[in-house]
């Protein structure tokens, strides 16, 4: 079969220069503007990552108080259990001293 060539790459000094390499050094205004810019939208970022940060804290805020009174409802559950486990076998104690008199 014949082998198809490939096509010859572009000499380095051929290749289309970057961005990097056209670009121009900013001029003073540019320079401010630039800065202005970037100053507004990292105000911004941050107004909004404060608002996410209080809000995600007041979410695990009430999930971990959530969990707490689940946990103490739980206990006091268990404990009412227990108590009428023990209420049943005395009440059985009493019932099997009575059949056998």
């Amino acid at each position: 079969a014949p082998s198809e060539a490939a096509p010859p790459e572009a000499a380095p000094s051929e290749a289309a220069p970057s961005e990097c390499e056209i670009q121009m050094p900013l001029s003073p205004k540019e320079r401010v503007t630039s800065f202005e810019e970037l100053r507004s939208y990292e105000a911004k970022r941050r107004q909004i990552y404060v608002k996410k940060l209080k809000s995600s804290s007041i979410y695990w805020r009430a999930f971990r108080d959530l969990l707490s009174r689940s946990y103490q409802e739980t206990d006091r559950a268990e404990t009412l259990m227990q108590g009428s486990i023990e209420a049943n076998k005395a009440y059985a104690e009493y019932l099997q001293a009575a059949a056998d008199d």
